[in-house]
């Protein structure tokens, strides 16, 4: 809108994150993380679900069935999900395929980063998911999707979990982890609770660009406790010093083991992760195993899509399992 000449920003409110056209139509921009909430909102006209995978179908029927006019569902398909099984079948509903050919506005450098991925993906990119042609199983699948819009198939993923509505409130709160970054990779805080042989996993912070006063404030207005442990990554002795200064002396070096000695901790659980940490429901659906030139697993996970787990290893590392190695699965 800026762009065109059409952005008024005494229309915009920023407090309520909605913008009044000179019309009296309104946009607003929600986000909702129970069936309460969504119930609460009220009616409107038209409805846009952006990311749709990630929103449950309860919280998106809630919103739906308080819709008047036009309802749009956005979504990648990695895997098949509630608007194949519960919207596609009925008769006043249409698919829409739209794909990167489709987007005069696409930025080049995001095209150069998607004929990349061919190129991992196939031999010969121009044949596209033909049998013989494909160079790498995880690649083909991630083109079909993104490249495609096909529906995708799940294929290696480290972790098997479920997404809640809320935090049972019998759940034992066992710790937090961070995880640092800054300009390019998020600072990230994420808590684990714990009933008998169920983690319930919470993302906090996610956030580029923060500084450690940043985090602290944050943390003040989150109401993250201070006797709770934090366990940070050690790789910023500094970072973690801050944070003791700041008020939070919980905040303290998490011991490391063998990124597979966590990951088989954490697989020993069942696995509930709130639905509205949606980076954190985004990295858990990405989170695969490496594949080697044939597309065969192997016994390592890929470097990418790990902001959130990673902090969850050091908890589980120092909750689950002694520094001596001795494992406290109940």
């Amino acid at each position: 809108m800026r762009d065109t000449g059409r952005w008024v920003d005494s229309r915009w409110n920023a407090s309520d994150l909605h913008y009044t056209f000179g019309t009296n139509t309104k946009v607003e921009f929600k986000s909702f993380d129970s069936v309460g909430k969504a119930q609460a909102a009220g009616k409107r006209d038209v409805l846009f679900i952006n990311e749709a995978p990630y929103v449950q179908y309860e919280i998106a029927d809630a919103l739906i069935g308080r819709t008047t006019e036009d309802i749009w569902i956005d979504f990648n398909p990695t895997s098949e999900f509630w608007a194949h099984t519960e919207i596609l079948p009925n008769k006043d509903a249409e698919f829409l395929l739209l794909k990167y050919t489709d987007n005069e506005a696409l930025p080049p450098t995001i095209l150069d980063e998607l004929m990349m991925k061919l190129d991992k993906a196939y031999h010969n990119p121009a044949m596209g998911n033909v049998a013989g042609n494909i160079k790498s199983s995880y690649w083909a699948n991630w083109c079909k999707v993104y490249v495609d819009g096909e529906i995708g198939s799940l294929q290696g993923t480290v972790f098997q979990f479920t997404q809640c509505g809320q935090i049972p409130l019998e759940a034992e709160l066992l710790a937090y982890g961070i995880d640092w970054g800054f300009t390019n990779d998020p600072t990230t805080l994420v808590a684990m609770y714990r009933i008998n042989k169920t983690l319930y996993l919470e993302e906090l912070i996610y956030q580029t660009g923060m500084r450690n006063v940043d985090i602290a404030t944050k943390m003040n207005e989150l109401g993250i406790s201070k006797q709770v442990p934090i366990y940070c990554d050690d790789a910023e002795p500094k970072s973690i010093a801050d944070l003791n200064s700041l008020g939070y002396g919980n905040a303290q070096r998490a011991y490391k083991d063998r990124i597979n000695t966590s990951i088989d901790l954490l697989q020993g659980y069942e696995l509930q992760v709130l639905s509205s940490s949606l980076n954190m429901v985004k990295e858990f659906r990405n989170y695969r195993w490496e594949t080697d030139a044939s597309g065969k697993s192997t016994n390592k996970p890929i470097k990418s899509f790990n902001h959130t787990i990673d902090p969850l290893r050091y908890i589980a590392t120092n909750t689950l399992i002694g520094a001596t190695g001795e494992y406290y699965l109940m």
